[in-house]
């Protein structure tokens, strides 16, 4: 019990860190990516230079990236096993032991290592795709194909959106009470 609250402690923490909407991008012949101007500015969280964390995921063919907040929910999700813990060292190894830290040079662009590009299978164009806290580079088709499974889950879950933590007001939607 006291492992699942600390876990939605973490997914509920307020992150400065935020990344949202989706842009299609150019991969040079070296490998370099353009990062969004919002995406960038939200890393420097004002300070000159932003290092960028990504990783291959380990559940589908997208590379996850984000800055400082990123790396703190992995570690805090990792530190809730114990520390001789099978799972722990597992994600220790597909996460951790993977994650590369790429800089920008002075055009707002990353250098994708070759083996980032191989594993999601980038070659001329990447999806930059914002979802909070982190955010995924993905070949555009993937994107499409992701959207189109989001879209059908929050339409058969619609009252997922609905405000659990708002209060209840009365003559809300309509009724005079």
């Amino acid at each position: 019990m006291a492992q699942a609250m600390e876990i939605e402690d973490i997914q509920r923490s307020s992150f400065s860190t935020r990344f949202l909407g989706a842009h299609d991008n150019k991969i040079d012949g070296k490998g370099r990516l353009s990062i969004p101007a919002q995406f960038r500015s939200a890393l420097q969280n004002g300070q000159k230079d932003a290092l960028l964390y990504c990783f291959p995921a380990f559940n589908r063919q997208v590379i996850e990236c984000g800055g400082p907040d990123l790396l703190n929910i992995l570690m805090k999700s990792i530190a809730n096993h114990d520390v001789l813990d099978e799972a722990r060292e597992a994600l220790e190894v597909a996460v951790l032991s993977r994650i590369q830290t790429l800089a920008f040079d002075e055009t707002g662009r990353i250098s994708l290592p070759k083996t980032l590009r191989d594993y999601a299978g980038l070659t001329a164009a990447a999806a930059v795709v914002g979802i909070g806290a982190r955010f995924q580079i993905m070949t555009p088709d993937k994107h499409q194909h992701v959207l189109s499974l989001a879209d059908a889950a929050a339409a058969a879950n619609p009252d997922i959106m609905r405000g659990r933590s708002l209060p209840s007001f009365s003559g809300w939607g309509g009724h005079n009470d």
